[in-house]
């Protein structure tokens, strides 16, 4: 049985922990990174670690921990090694604390750290992705669009009607109707040699994935545009691809009926692997 760690206590991974009054099982009140673990270590764990502190204080919450980056990161080491774990994927989840909330207490926080065995490298997919564009919702540009926050109904409900209509992933688009991300990845498009993804002004996750992938391309002198993409551009692309912490990158082949080549997002694939071997 794996075990995770829930407040720096090492308990099994079945045991309950949350109340029936937990404001992160009421109301989705909590954050999380999920972090790829490759040879035993979790894979740009700084940059994750990061944006989970950001996100914690946006939400007003608080962790008894002293050192809270070094804490962590050795509780996770800790968790990994005794899972013996070696390729597997990391979840690190805060929410509120049980308290009654109001507008003037409760940041008292809980921290579950989980890890599970995903056996094999991140692999570039042979088989294009089908994507379709889910019409039940829309995601807000606001504060906590960068966030990975528990509020993650509109991308499993995304998830199952991609399933439902034979798709692999959704397109989620925002308020505006453009186009945002998908229910589990950033989105690309390239198109007369210009690699375009949306910006952060229109709602999409902040990356970890695609950060690097943007440094990436400006050190490596490609022409990148952060900027507003409407669905009938994107069907209009050369190529389409998505990234994530987990996949690293995999190709679109069809959106709708707009088939999509891979000559780019194939060759940068097995340039990070060659360049970034720590990733794979």
């Amino acid at each position: 049985m794996l075990k995770m760690l829930y407040n720096g206590k090492l308990i099994d991974d079945n045991q309950r922990i949350a109340s029936g009054n937990n404001p992160g099982l009421l109301y989705g009140d909590g954050l999380f990174e999920t972090i790829l673990v490759r040879n035993g270590s979790p894979v740009l764990f700084d940059e994750h670690l990061q944006r989970l502190k950001k996100g914690i204080s946006q939400l007003h919450l608080q962790l008894p921990v002293e050192n809270f980056d070094k804490t962590i990161a050795a509780q996770a080491a800790s968790l990994i090694k005794i899972n013996k774990i070696c390729e597997g994927r990391l979840r690190l989840t805060v929410f509120r604390g049980d308290e009654p909330f109001s507008t003037n207490n409760n940041g008292n926080a809980n921290m579950l750290i989980q890890v599970q065995e995903l056996p094999g490298a991140p692999e570039y997919n042979k088989t294009g992705l089908t994507l379709v564009v889910y019409p039940n919702a829309r995601k807000s540009i606001d504060a906590f669009s960068q966030i990975k926050h528990n509020n993650f109904l509109p991308n499993v409900m995304g998830l199952k009607y991609a399933n439902d209509m034979n798709a692999n992933d959704a397109l989620i688009l925002n308020q505006e109707g453009r186009v945002c991300e998908t229910c589990i990845a950033n989105i690309w498009q390239m198109k007369d040699g210009i690699i375009s993804t949306p910006s952060l002004n229109e709602g999409p996750v902040a990356g970890i994935m695609r950060k690097f992938l943007l440094d990436y391309f400006l050190e490596k002198n490609f022409i990148v545009e952060e900027k507003p993409i409407y669905i009938e551009e994107l069907k209009n692309s050369e190529e389409v691809f998505i990234s994530n912490s987990i996949k690293i990158i995999n190709w679109v082949g069809f959106l709708g009926h707009k088939h999509f080549t891979n000559r780019f997002s194939s060759g940068l694939f097995t340039t990070l692997k060659n360049e970034y071997p720590k990733l794979f």
